[in-house]
């Protein structure tokens, strides 16, 4: 008895496009697109809205970088269309956001040192900042626990 096997070989492929609109009427082709300085506090994520030209264009990012600094993150919603940006740490970060038809702006995020924050450094020796002084001492708490069972 012969047995003949034969394997037929599949090969998925699956293109993934992300495209989004911004609200308005979009009756106009992007001829720029730029942003306002901002700062946010530590903790805090806030939208960040575009200047367009013409005012009522349709925007559709295509990608986001960041070109300085580790205190603020940045992502946009794609679904949205939303520029959205958190505060990490004290300092300034700048981020280039590109547009599906190649207009380029940059966004420069100011995190601000908190007023009366507790911090302490976490294994790395990185602060760790936190404006509610409850759970900076729970933290702190946690880390001397780490070191101390560290010790043992």
């Amino acid at each position: 008895m012969l047995l003949i096997f034969i394997t037929q070989a599949i090969t998925y492929s699956k293109e993934f496009r992300i495209s989004c609109a911004s609200s308005g009427s979009g009756s106009g082709s992007l001829t720029s697109i730029s942003f306002n300085d901002v700062e946010v506090e530590i903790g805090t994520v806030v939208e960040v809205t575009p200047t367009l030209r013409p005012y009522n264009a349709t925007v559709v990012y295509h990608s986001y970088s960041k070109t300085s600094g580790d205190s603020a993150q940045l992502w946009i919603e794609w679904s949205s269309s939303k520029v959205m940006v958190r505060g990490i740490r004290p300092g300034t970060s700048k981020f280039e956001i590109e547009t599906a038809n190649g207009k380029i702006a940059t966004l420069e995020v100011t995190v601000p040192r908190p007023k009366g924050v507790a911090f302490v450094k976490d294994g790395n020796g990185d602060n760790i900042y936190d404006t509610n002084l409850q759970n900076a001492v729970s933290t702190m708490e946690n880390l001397v626990n780490e070191t101390l069972q560290r010790k043992k």
